[in-house]
């Protein structure tokens, strides 16, 4: 089964593929290489208003892996 186009290009050019520098306000949550695909998820959380800023992810996987990680950064 084919791609289809939004996960081919996504999967070229993610939208938030980059990791956050270091900040005390951002958080990271990395996931196990169980199914040989590996994302790193940082998100920047306002402290006064719990709201998240940022979000960017560093995903090691297939190209729908990869587009999925873009996706959920982008919500």
């Amino acid at each position: 089964m084919a791609y289809s186009d939004k996960v081919a290009i996504t999967t070229i050019i993610p939208a938030t593929s980059a990791a956050s520098e270091a900040d005390p306000n951002v958080g990271t949550v990395s996931s196990s290489a169980g199914m040989r695909d590996v994302m790193k998820l940082q998100m920047k959380i306002n402290p006064e208003t719990q709201v998240i800023e940022e979000a960017k992810f560093k995903t090691f996987g297939c190209g729908s892996a990869i587009a999925s990680s873009s996706l959920a950064t982008e919500w």
